[in-house]
């Protein structure tokens, strides 16, 4: 983004893909590494001889958070391989502790003693995402796309089923409708996109659909991110997230690290060529101004969702899924299904244990811009901004990793035009901020806002150490 930008209070301005900065000097744009939750896995599959003791996570389902009942909810895929595969339902206060209830819909073993929300009616399911309308009929607020068979229709196809409550589906009446799109990964109602004909997104593996409804699809770009223009042999899934007027992409990164001595390729990934070994991949991030894309690889050397170290249970592969991005209290929950190294099995068959894990970044802070050498000047300077017609705002930051006398941030205003520094405004009269925060203040000797500023300006933000910029914004003086 280029121009100019309002300075409204309650803006916020993120460094995604820095179209909002004319300049830049020592600093790095990095992809922010989330912070996984000590007790994952989150979401475990069941107990030996359960419906889904061998496989629980998000990968091919789908998490929301519902506000009103202030919950998390999961419809999730499991199995006992190589025999069911359905979704689940579980519940959650804060996405770690989770609860399974018992539905009594579906029969497994002879009991409906189980959690089983979903099964398509005519042959299995192998994907299941969602979206809720809260302007739909009440018996169709719950929305989803299941990558199924359906009476009396040749092939697999999305098709669309409708639930009052998340947990009794129906499939729609008119099922040749559905659209031919493949593995899904996630479905948006996108509040960015002013076209109504554009309202819902769907996003399947590396590329996209979209239309006013769920029955009427069309395609969009081939792909939104092509692992051809990267380094990975395979982008398996994405999850995209409307975010502060961006569309933001997690991305599996994925390649097959080759074992040696292995001539030839094994399993049920031979006709791909791809190298016997193991099959591992992380999670990454990509941004686009328009959710129909392209969308531009941030950093795409650091991943936002790591392996986790040798032996652990998310060692070897990471999957998305849907509800692998929510917005929740002051931070970002991550969602995400991991394997573990033990048997490598995505690449032969059987596949083995799968499980759900959590990680969290704190709000706004899928990037960062820090200072490249940590011990010289850094600066940041911003596209024009023009003073709100209300008047005058106060700045804040959000930033961490501060520390008096070492790791700190200052602010100053420049004219817009001309660049120069507002008096009273410099960097030298700016306090020194050494206080991290979601919000922490930015204060002049003589100014505690923009009250002295012209009515366009630019700000130019100064990185000292191992400071880190998340985003800034805007709010009422006094509030």
């Amino acid at each position: 983004m280029s121009g100019r930008m309002t300075a409204a209070p309650g803006a916020e301005v993120l460094f995604l893909d820095l179209g909002e900065l004319e300049g830049r000097d020592n600093v790095d744009l990095r992809p922010t590494p989330a912070v996984k939750h000590p007790a994952n896995p989150v979401l475990q599959p069941g107990a030996a001889g359960e419906w889904d003791c061998r496989r629980a996570g998000n990968w091919a389902g789908d998490i929301l958070w519902d506000a009103d009942e202030s919950v998390f909810k999961c419809w999730y895929y499991g199995s006992d391989l190589p025999g069911v595969a359905a979704i689940g339902y579980a519940v959650s206060a804060d996405g770690v502790l989770w609860e399974k209830p018992s539905l009594r819909l579906h029969d497994y073993g002879g009991s409906t003693d189980n959690n089983i929300c979903f099964r398509p009616v005519a042959g299995d399911t192998s994907h299941f995402c969602l979206t809720v309308d809260d302007s739909a009929p009440s018996d169709r607020r719950y929305q989803a796309l299941t990558w199924s068979d359906a009476p009396g229709i040749d092939g697999k196809r999305n098709y669309p089923y409708y639930s009052p409550d998340g947990i009794h589906w129906t499939l729609t009446p008119a099922p040749e409708r559905a659209g031919a799109i493949g593995d899904t990964a996630g479905i948006i109602r996108d509040p960015i996109d002013p076209d109504p004909q554009r309202r819902l997104k769907v996003y399947t593996q590396h590329g996209v659909w979209y239309g006013p409804d769920l029955e009427h699809l069309r395609p969009g770009p081939r792909a939104v991110i092509d692992p051809a223009d990267g380094r990975e042999q395979e982008i398996h899934f994405v999850y995209t997230l409307p975010y502060r007027g961006a569309h933001v992409m997690l991305y599996d990164f994925d390649a097959v690290i080759p074992w040696p001595h292995h001539a030839r390729p094994i399993g049920a990934r031979e006709r791909r060529e791809l190298p016997a070994g193991a099959y591992a991949g992380d999670c990454r991030l990509a941004v686009s101004r328009g959710g129909l894309g392209p969308f531009r690889r941030i950093r795409p050397d650091l991943p936002v969702i790591p392996l986790g170290d040798w032996g652990a249970w998310d060692d070897e592969l990471l999957v998305l899924g849907g509800g692998s991005m929510i917005p929740f209290a002051d931070r970002i929950v991550l969602f995400y299904t991991a394997f573990s190294h033990y048997g490598t099995g995505f690449l032969s068959r059987p596949y083995f244990k799968c499980e759900m894990g959590m990680a969290t970044l704190r709000r706004d802070g899928f990037t960062h811009l820090r200072n490249r050498d940590g011990l010289t000047q850094a600066t940041a300077t911003t596209a024009s901004f023009e003073a709100a017609a209300g008047g005058p705002a106060a700045v804040h930051v959000n930033v961490s990793h501060l520390r008096p006398y070492r790791d700190w941030l200052e602010v100053e205003v420049l004219e817009a035009d001309s660049g120069r520094v507002v008096p009273g405004y410099a960097r030298d009269d700016c306090r020194h901020v050494v206080t991290e925060g979601l919000a922490a203040p930015v204060r002049w000797n003589r100014h505690a806002d923009l009250s002295g500023a012209p009515r366009r300006f630019r700000l130019r933000f100064y990185l000292w150490g191992r400071a880190r910029l998340y985003s800034f914004g805007f709010q009422e003086v006094g509030a």
